[in-house]
């Protein structure tokens, strides 16, 4: 039998520009998106949009944990599209540079 309650560490966007092997120990690294959403009126967001809501049927607060990197637009969306669907808090992984490793923070929303 699969093990459901195993976390993941999903990180909001996969840039190139961060090493996430430090995150995999919290859980299996995992991206939501490959571009970031846009200020600006774009076709392109439609699908930011529905992947973001498909990631929302997806995580469990209580086990999964979030890397919130990305644009500060994309990752505020976020927050307002996880609050509107009912999640209070979330296990957020906080990369602390001088130790080149993650911290896990509950944030309320």
């Amino acid at each position: 039998m699969e093990d459901t309650l195993k976390p993941v560490a999903y990180a909001l966007i996969d840039n190139g520009r961060f090493d996430m092997s430090p995150a995999e120990r919290f859980g299996q690294v995992e991206f939501i998106l490959d571009r970031d959403f846009s200020p600006y009126p774009s076709p392109a967001n439609d699908r930011v949009e529905e992947r973001l809501v498909d990631f929302l049927r997806r995580f469990r607060p209580d086990v999964d944990y979030l890397i919130p990197v990305g644009s500060p637009t994309t990752i505020l969306r976020l927050g307002m599209m996880m609050r509107h669907a009912g999640i209070a808090r979330c296990k957020v992984l906080h990369f602390e540079p001088r130790r080149l490793a993650y911290t896990p923070v509950e944030v309320q929303l």
